[in-house]
């Protein structure tokens, strides 16, 4: 599962990247939540396009609107690459609505012996942003209102860096990929081949600070603290 990552990279360097026009304000952060609004590059009608997207994929299927009261399940963060394709409630973002996540870094928890968690910032190690296979959705009101958009990241088994965190990670697209990655055209059994693990040499790991289990918690005093593990 990966639930946690960090976007502190500015939007022109964004923009050089994923080959989008928009140039939003964003705000950096160290501390990326699911339920939050996140910047989402996807296809759209005039070339690669930046939005924001509510993580936690709510398929345009469903009745019940997102974050109704009563709504029963967790929200959906991840979708595994090897069964995406046969599951209801990702095939058809598989097929035609993909996405990619920018992120600096994704954050993961090691399992000890004895005590708590120890969390891992997991980066590229030539420094380039990650950009995190994602798949999208729109959902709407029975009226036509109340659109909603979401996206959940797509995970797979780790490589030997990231699998000595945890069992799973991230897809991860290299950026002479993310063309055919967004485009609904590519077809589907190309599609399906660009769901690998990332080569062992891609990724770097960082111990950071247990601060980062307080989920709600962001800005820069929240960076300062981040790093520091002693």
């Amino acid at each position: 599962m990966c639930g946690r990552y960090q976007l502190t990279s500015a939007v022109e360097a964004m923009s050089r990247l994923f080959r989008f026009a928009e140039r939003p304000n964003l705000t950096p952060r160290w501390n990326v939540c699911p339920g939050q609004a996140c910047p989402v590059v996807i296809a759209g009608p005039n070339g690669t396009a930046l939005v924001l997207m509510n993580w936690g994929l709510h398929p345009a299927w469903m009745r019940t609107a997102p974050n109704a009261p009563g709504q029963s399940g967790r929200p959906m963060i991840n979708a595994r690459a090897e069964t995406a394709h046969e599951k209801p409630s990702f095939r058809s973002a598989l097929k035609s609505r993909r996405a990619l996540i920018p992120a600096d870094a994704y954050y993961e928890w090691r399992e000890e012996a004895l005590g708590p968690k120890t969390p891992f910032a997991i980066h590229r190690s030539d420094g380039q942003m990650l950009a995190l296979a994602g798949l999208w959705e729109l959902w709407s009101g029975p009226d036509g209102g109340d659109a909603w958009l979401s996206f959940c990241l797509m995970t797979i088994s780790p490589n030997a860096e990231a699998g000595q965190i945890h069992d799973r990670m991230p897809v991860l697209i290299e950026p002479d990929d993310h063309g055919a990655w967004l485009s609904p055209q590519t077809p589907a059994a190309d599609v399906l081949s660009l769901l690998r693990t990332a080569p062992d040499s891609m990724l770097n790991t960082t111990e950071v600070s247990p601060i980062l289990n307080r989920a709600g918690q962001d800005g820069p005093e929240f960076a300062a603290r981040l790093y520091a593990t002693g």
